[in-house]
């Protein structure tokens, strides 16, 4: 009986040992499974890195030099023809009807319509917009549909001059690289004013000179605070846009880009009210 006794208690005393050896069987398992976990992530982002630097070298490779993006696009011009006294009696141009001027033929007025519309930090990013990206995206999941687009304005002159407009990741991906390149290279206002005598107002009119020829008869240098939101508004969706056929349309859009300069204090809510009340007189 004692025996037994005897027996009894060392297996009791002996219970604790094998208990905490179980534990640590166990811990050590869950480490060993932990430490395979951790090995498979990092692998797994080792691998997205190396695929994700392939597929960028792959998009960019044959880029253009910036030498070679800045002496391309002799863009196409409007040819005058003038009489024998220097007087302009004539014009000649095939699709694009454009000339081409100088930042100093551009009015800030025009100037600061295209960044409040378009591109509001403009003179904060370096050609990519990081927080403008992550704006868009959060703006298109809360709607379940694209609803703010994410370029820059170096972007959509890049597009616009040398890459093309192919819907296509890999173009995205040439885009933001150029125009993070060039902004390098350039001034702002030098992208500005290559962007503002390329981008297209409808009805042919390529370039913002062009463009106040067409609607207004005058010259860009001439354009009032109405007029620069109008032509703004319509190089959103020249088509869709057209002052001549949607007039009540093309006035509620350019009312959002006078908002838009207001909100940005770029002019007073009273000049964007007196502009609002012109009527579009193209």
């Amino acid at each position: 009986m004692a025996s037994n006794d005897s027996t009894y208690k060392r297996r009791r005393s002996d219970l604790p040992t094998y208990r905490r050896r179980r534990r640590r069987r166990r811990s050590g398992g869950h480490l060993r499974g932990l430490k395979i976990v951790i090995a498979i992530i990092v692998f797994l982002i080792i691998g997205t890195l190396a695929g994700a630097v392939g597929a960028g070298i792959a998009m960019t490779r044959n880029l253009p030099t910036l030498g070679e993006l800045q002496h391309h696009q002799k863009v196409e011009q409007t040819s005058v023809i003038y009489d024998s006294r220097g007087t302009p009696i004539a014009e000649l141009h095939g699709v694009e009807n454009r000339t081409v001027i100088k930042s100093s033929g551009i009015p800030q007025i025009m100037k600061d319509a295209t960044v409040a519309s378009e591109d509001q930090r403009f003179y904060q990013h370096h050609g990519v917009d990081f927080q403008g990206i992550a704006r868009a995206f959060y703006a298109d999941i809360r709607s379940g549909r694209v609803v703010q687009g994410a370029s820059t304005i170096t972007e959509q002159y890049v597009k616009n001059a040398y890459v093309g407009s192919e819907r296509s990741i890999t173009r995205k991906v040439r885009e933001a690289v150029l125009a993070w390149q060039l902004e390098g290279k350039w001034s702002k206002d030098k992208i500005l004013t290559a962007y503002l005598n390329i981008v297209y107002y409808g009805h042919g009119a390529y370039g913002v000179e062009a463009a106040a020829l067409t609607y207004f008869h005058i010259h860009a240098r001439q354009l009032n605070l109405a007029q620069a939101s109008l032509l703004v508004a319509v190089s959103k969706l020249p088509t869709d846009y057209d002052p001549v056929l949607y007039p009540k349309v093309v006035q509620k859009v350019r009312s959002e880009v006078l908002d838009k300069m207001a909100n940005r204090g770029y002019i007073t809510q009273a000049k964007a009210a007196a502009a609002k009340s012109k009527d579009l007189a193209v």
